[in-house]
Protein backbone atom coordinates (compact mmCIF):
# COMPACT_ATOMS: atom_id res chain seq x y z
CA UNK A 1 0.00 0.00 0.00
CA UNK A 2 2.96 2.46 0.62
CA UNK A 3 4.76 1.49 -2.72
CA UNK A 4 1.87 1.74 -5.06
CA UNK A 5 2.61 -1.50 -8.01
CA UNK A 6 6.12 -1.98 -6.43
CA UNK A 7 6.66 -4.83 -4.31
CA UNK A 8 7.19 -4.73 -0.46
CA UNK A 9 10.13 -3.98 1.06
CA UNK A 10 11.81 -6.51 3.00
CA UNK A 11 10.71 -5.66 6.52
CA UNK A 12 7.22 -6.36 5.22
CA UNK A 13 8.61 -9.84 3.29
CA UNK A 14 9.28 -10.73 7.14
CA UNK A 15 5.73 -10.39 8.55
CA UNK A 16 5.05 -13.32 10.93
CA UNK A 17 1.64 -14.51 8.71
CA UNK A 18 -0.33 -17.43 8.92
CA UNK A 19 -0.19 -18.14 5.36
CA UNK A 20 2.95 -18.92 5.68
CA UNK A 21 4.31 -21.66 7.62
CA UNK A 22 8.20 -20.77 8.24
CA UNK A 23 6.38 -17.57 9.18
CA UNK A 24 4.33 -18.71 11.49
CA UNK A 25 2.10 -20.92 9.87
CA UNK A 26 3.11 -23.86 11.61
CA UNK A 27 2.51 -22.65 15.15
CA UNK A 28 -1.23 -22.29 14.33
CA UNK A 29 -3.96 -25.03 13.82
CA UNK A 30 -7.47 -25.28 12.34
CA UNK A 31 -9.95 -25.88 15.03
CA UNK A 32 -12.55 -28.68 14.70
CA UNK A 33 -15.97 -28.89 15.71
CA UNK A 34 -17.28 -31.14 18.23
CA UNK A 35 -20.72 -31.41 16.78
CA UNK A 36 -21.51 -33.98 14.38
CA UNK A 37 -24.25 -32.72 11.99
CA UNK A 38 -25.82 -36.07 11.43
CA UNK A 39 -28.60 -36.72 8.27
CA UNK A 40 -32.25 -36.35 9.22
CA UNK A 41 -33.14 -39.84 9.73
CA UNK A 42 -37.35 -39.92 9.77
CA UNK A 43 -39.57 -42.63 10.92
CA UNK A 44 -43.59 -43.27 11.25
CA UNK A 45 -44.46 -41.94 14.96
CA UNK A 46 -46.17 -45.65 15.45
CA UNK A 47 -44.28 -45.84 19.47
CA UNK A 48 -46.03 -42.37 20.06
CA UNK A 49 -49.66 -43.31 19.20
CA UNK A 50 -50.16 -47.08 19.64
CA UNK A 51 -50.48 -49.05 23.00
CA UNK A 52 -47.06 -49.82 24.93
CA UNK A 53 -46.47 -52.05 27.28
CA UNK A 54 -43.03 -53.56 29.19
CA UNK A 55 -43.10 -57.86 29.46
CA UNK A 56 -40.97 -59.45 31.60
CA UNK A 57 -40.77 -62.63 28.99
CA UNK A 58 -40.53 -63.66 25.37
CA UNK A 59 -44.01 -63.64 24.24
CA UNK A 60 -47.12 -62.01 25.84
CA UNK A 61 -50.48 -63.32 24.92
CA UNK A 62 -53.88 -60.36 25.11
CA UNK A 63 -57.06 -61.66 25.49
CA UNK A 64 -59.84 -60.07 23.22
CA UNK A 65 -63.31 -59.73 22.89
CA UNK A 66 -64.59 -61.74 19.83
CA UNK A 67 -68.29 -62.13 20.49
CA UNK A 68 -70.28 -60.58 22.95
CA UNK A 69 -72.71 -61.71 24.98
CA UNK A 70 -76.55 -61.70 23.58
CA UNK A 71 -79.08 -60.65 26.13
CA UNK A 72 -82.53 -60.03 25.30
CA UNK A 73 -86.22 -58.68 26.92
CA UNK A 74 -88.17 -61.09 28.86
CA UNK A 75 -91.71 -60.68 31.10
CA UNK A 76 -92.02 -61.01 34.75
CA UNK A 77 -91.96 -64.42 34.70
CA UNK A 78 -90.56 -65.45 31.52
CA UNK A 79 -87.56 -68.01 30.62
CA UNK A 80 -84.26 -65.89 30.43
CA UNK A 81 -82.06 -67.33 27.69
CA UNK A 82 -78.12 -67.84 28.71
CA UNK A 83 -75.58 -66.46 26.74
CA UNK A 84 -71.77 -65.99 26.99
CA UNK A 85 -69.11 -64.15 25.31
CA UNK A 86 -66.66 -66.05 22.83
CA UNK A 87 -63.02 -64.14 23.74
CA UNK A 88 -59.55 -64.64 21.20
CA UNK A 89 -56.44 -64.54 22.14
CA UNK A 90 -53.25 -62.24 20.40
CA UNK A 91 -49.58 -64.08 20.95
CA UNK A 92 -47.00 -61.41 20.51
CA UNK A 93 -43.31 -62.34 20.73
CA UNK A 94 -40.47 -60.11 21.51
CA UNK A 95 -37.61 -60.06 18.70
CA UNK A 96 -34.11 -58.83 18.85
CA UNK A 97 -32.56 -55.84 17.15
CA UNK A 98 -28.71 -56.16 16.91
CA UNK A 99 -25.79 -54.49 15.35
CA UNK A 100 -21.94 -54.46 16.02
CA UNK A 101 -19.46 -51.28 15.64
CA UNK A 102 -15.85 -52.08 15.21
CA UNK A 103 -13.84 -48.80 16.24
CA UNK A 104 -9.91 -49.03 16.57
CA UNK A 105 -8.54 -48.24 19.68
CA UNK A 106 -6.51 -45.91 18.68
CA UNK A 107 -9.29 -43.85 17.40
CA UNK A 108 -11.15 -44.08 20.37
CA UNK A 109 -8.09 -42.69 22.40
CA UNK A 110 -7.65 -39.61 19.83
CA UNK A 111 -11.02 -38.70 18.92
CA UNK A 112 -12.15 -35.08 19.90
CA UNK A 113 -15.65 -36.14 20.29
CA UNK A 114 -17.30 -38.89 23.10
CA UNK A 115 -17.14 -41.66 20.32
CA UNK A 116 -18.65 -44.22 22.67
CA UNK A 117 -21.58 -41.61 23.33
CA UNK A 118 -22.41 -40.99 19.41
CA UNK A 119 -22.40 -45.00 18.78
CA UNK A 120 -24.55 -45.20 21.41
CA UNK A 121 -26.92 -42.37 20.43
CA UNK A 122 -26.99 -43.94 16.65
CA UNK A 123 -27.92 -47.36 17.72
CA UNK A 124 -30.49 -45.98 19.64
CA UNK A 125 -31.97 -44.06 16.68
CA UNK A 126 -31.58 -46.54 14.28
CA UNK A 127 -33.13 -48.74 16.37
CA UNK A 128 -36.18 -46.76 16.39
CA UNK A 129 -36.39 -46.41 12.39
CA UNK A 130 -35.89 -50.34 11.97
CA UNK A 131 -38.86 -50.89 14.28
CA UNK A 132 -41.02 -48.44 13.55
CA UNK A 133 -41.13 -49.80 9.95
CA UNK A 134 -41.57 -52.98 11.28
CA UNK A 135 -44.90 -51.54 13.17
CA UNK A 136 -46.05 -50.37 9.85
CA UNK A 137 -44.95 -52.80 7.31
CA UNK A 138 -43.65 -55.98 9.26
CA UNK A 139 -44.34 -58.94 8.05
CA UNK A 140 -44.15 -61.26 11.37
CA UNK A 141 -40.64 -63.02 10.40
CA UNK A 142 -38.03 -62.17 12.92
CA UNK A 143 -39.74 -59.04 13.61
CA UNK A 144 -43.09 -57.31 14.92
CA UNK A 145 -46.05 -58.02 12.72
CA UNK A 146 -46.69 -54.66 11.20
CA UNK A 147 -50.35 -52.68 11.53
CA UNK A 148 -50.48 -53.67 7.56
CA UNK A 149 -49.43 -56.76 7.22
CA UNK A 150 -52.85 -58.22 6.66
CA UNK A 151 -54.28 -54.89 4.29
CA UNK A 152 -57.92 -57.56 4.17
CA UNK A 153 -58.79 -57.45 7.73
CA UNK A 154 -59.61 -53.74 7.55
CA UNK A 155 -62.83 -51.81 5.87
CA UNK A 156 -60.44 -50.47 2.82
CA UNK A 157 -62.24 -47.10 1.41
CA UNK A 158 -60.94 -46.29 -2.58
CA UNK A 159 -59.50 -43.37 -3.33
CA UNK A 160 -60.73 -40.89 -5.97
CA UNK A 161 -58.02 -38.81 -7.91
CA UNK A 162 -57.07 -36.25 -5.32
CA UNK A 163 -58.60 -38.01 -2.70
CA UNK A 164 -60.05 -35.92 -0.35
CA UNK A 165 -63.49 -37.38 -0.77
CA UNK A 166 -61.74 -41.15 0.20
CA UNK A 167 -61.00 -38.97 3.80
CA UNK A 168 -64.29 -37.62 4.19
CA UNK A 169 -65.83 -41.80 4.02
CA UNK A 170 -62.91 -42.90 6.04
CA UNK A 171 -63.74 -40.62 8.93
CA UNK A 172 -67.35 -41.67 9.15
CA UNK A 173 -66.53 -45.46 8.57
CA UNK A 174 -64.80 -45.54 11.76
CA UNK A 175 -66.92 -45.96 14.76
CA UNK A 176 -67.42 -43.17 16.68
CA UNK A 177 -65.44 -44.11 19.43
CA UNK A 178 -62.38 -45.19 17.84
CA UNK A 179 -62.91 -41.70 15.40
CA UNK A 180 -63.09 -39.12 18.63
CA UNK A 181 -59.31 -41.07 19.63
CA UNK A 182 -58.66 -41.48 15.84
CA UNK A 183 -55.34 -39.84 13.97
CA UNK A 184 -54.32 -39.86 10.59
CA UNK A 185 -51.26 -41.83 9.18
CA UNK A 186 -49.62 -40.68 5.31
CA UNK A 187 -46.04 -39.55 4.23
CA UNK A 188 -45.24 -36.16 3.31
CA UNK A 189 -45.97 -36.15 -0.47
CA UNK A 190 -49.51 -37.49 0.89
CA UNK A 191 -50.48 -35.04 3.18
CA UNK A 192 -49.47 -32.37 -0.05
CA UNK A 193 -51.61 -33.84 -2.29
CA UNK A 194 -54.51 -33.77 0.64
CA UNK A 195 -53.51 -30.50 1.37
CA UNK A 196 -54.48 -29.03 -1.96
CA UNK A 197 -57.32 -30.78 -2.78
CA UNK A 198 -58.85 -29.28 0.48
CA UNK A 199 -57.64 -25.39 -0.44
CA UNK A 200 -61.03 -24.66 -1.76
CA UNK A 201 -63.80 -23.21 -0.91
CA UNK A 202 -66.09 -25.67 -1.10
CA UNK A 203 -63.65 -27.98 1.11
CA UNK A 204 -61.93 -25.10 3.02
CA UNK A 205 -62.98 -26.65 6.28
CA UNK A 206 -61.04 -30.48 5.89
CA UNK A 207 -57.63 -29.34 6.65
CA UNK A 208 -56.41 -27.17 9.91
CA UNK A 209 -52.83 -26.04 9.90
CA UNK A 210 -50.78 -26.72 12.96
CA UNK A 211 -50.99 -23.28 15.40
CA UNK A 212 -47.95 -24.19 17.23
CA UNK A 213 -44.14 -25.86 16.79
CA UNK A 214 -44.42 -29.29 17.24
CA UNK A 215 -48.41 -30.00 16.80
CA UNK A 216 -49.45 -31.65 14.12
CA UNK A 217 -52.12 -30.17 11.16
CA UNK A 218 -55.70 -31.68 11.87
CA UNK A 219 -57.68 -33.29 9.15
CA UNK A 220 -61.66 -33.39 9.60
CA UNK A 221 -60.10 -32.44 13.35
CA UNK A 222 -58.08 -35.04 13.64
CA UNK A 223 -53.76 -35.43 13.95
CA UNK A 224 -52.41 -35.92 10.63
CA UNK A 225 -48.67 -37.96 11.44
CA UNK A 226 -45.65 -38.08 8.88
CA UNK A 227 -45.58 -41.41 8.20
CA UNK A 228 -42.51 -42.19 6.07
CA UNK A 229 -43.05 -45.85 6.03
CA UNK A 230 -46.50 -45.67 4.31
CA UNK A 231 -46.38 -45.20 0.24
CA UNK A 232 -48.02 -42.80 -1.82
CA UNK A 233 -50.51 -43.06 -4.53
CA UNK A 234 -48.72 -45.71 -6.74
CA UNK A 235 -46.95 -44.12 -9.88
CA UNK A 236 -47.45 -47.43 -11.73
CA UNK A 237 -49.77 -50.48 -11.97
CA UNK A 238 -50.20 -51.76 -8.76
CA UNK A 239 -52.47 -51.39 -5.62
CA UNK A 240 -51.36 -49.08 -2.44
CA UNK A 241 -52.31 -48.10 1.07
CA UNK A 242 -51.58 -44.30 1.43
CA UNK A 243 -53.85 -43.09 4.15
CA UNK A 244 -54.52 -45.21 7.50
CA UNK A 245 -56.67 -43.34 10.31
CA UNK A 246 -57.10 -44.99 13.32
CA UNK A 247 -57.57 -44.82 16.91
CA UNK A 248 -54.07 -46.74 16.95
CA UNK A 249 -53.95 -47.33 20.66
CA UNK A 250 -56.80 -49.75 20.24
CA UNK A 251 -55.79 -51.13 16.80
CA UNK A 252 -52.01 -51.52 17.88
CA UNK A 253 -50.22 -53.38 20.82
CA UNK A 254 -46.22 -52.30 21.16
CA UNK A 255 -43.98 -55.22 23.39
CA UNK A 256 -40.97 -53.98 25.12
CA UNK A 257 -38.62 -56.83 26.58
CA UNK A 258 -35.48 -55.44 26.43
CA UNK A 259 -34.59 -51.48 25.69
CA UNK A 260 -31.43 -50.47 24.13
CA UNK A 261 -28.11 -51.70 25.75
CA UNK A 262 -24.54 -51.17 24.27
CA UNK A 263 -21.99 -53.01 25.90
CA UNK A 264 -18.32 -52.21 25.32
CA UNK A 265 -16.43 -55.61 24.06
CA UNK A 266 -12.33 -54.91 24.55
CA UNK A 267 -11.25 -58.57 24.42
CA UNK A 268 -12.39 -60.11 20.99
CA UNK A 269 -10.83 -57.31 19.07
CA UNK A 270 -8.03 -56.97 21.07
CA UNK A 271 -5.50 -58.81 19.52
CA UNK A 272 -6.00 -55.97 16.14
CA UNK A 273 -6.27 -53.39 18.45
CA UNK A 274 -10.44 -53.47 17.78
CA UNK A 275 -12.93 -52.19 20.66
CA UNK A 276 -16.46 -53.69 19.27
CA UNK A 277 -19.31 -51.69 20.75
CA UNK A 278 -22.57 -54.28 20.53
CA UNK A 279 -25.88 -53.09 20.97
CA UNK A 280 -29.26 -54.86 21.17
CA UNK A 281 -32.87 -54.51 21.66
CA UNK A 282 -36.02 -56.76 21.86
CA UNK A 283 -38.90 -55.27 20.86
CA UNK A 284 -42.34 -56.87 19.44
CA UNK A 285 -45.97 -55.36 18.31
CA UNK A 286 -49.08 -57.27 16.49
CA UNK A 287 -52.46 -55.68 15.43
CA UNK A 288 -55.26 -55.95 17.73
CA UNK A 289 -58.48 -54.86 16.73
CA UNK A 290 -58.90 -54.25 13.18
CA UNK A 291 -62.11 -52.72 13.67
CA UNK A 292 -59.79 -49.67 15.40
CA UNK A 293 -58.36 -48.82 11.60
CA UNK A 294 -59.34 -47.73 8.26
CA UNK A 295 -57.08 -47.81 5.04
CA UNK A 296 -57.61 -45.71 2.24
CA UNK A 297 -56.44 -47.65 -0.77
CA UNK A 298 -55.48 -46.18 -4.34
CA UNK A 299 -54.95 -48.48 -7.06
CA UNK A 300 -53.97 -47.62 -10.82
CA UNK A 301 -54.48 -50.17 -13.78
Amino acid sequence: LRNGAAAPDDAEKKTLNWGTGTAGGYVTAPESSTVVRDKLVQFSPMRSVASVMTIGAGKVYIPVGDTALSPGWVTETGARSSSEPVFDQIEIDAFEQAVVVPVSQQLLEDSFIDLQAYIAGQMATQFAKLEATAFLTGNGSGKPTGLLNTPSDYTQITASADGSDAVIKAFYTLPGAYASRGAWFMNRAMQGVIRAAADTTTKGTLWSDSLANGTPARLLGAPVYDAPDLAGLPASAGTAYPIVFSDFASAYQIVDRVGVQVLRDDLTGADNGIVKFRGRKRVGGAPILAEAAVLVKSTKA
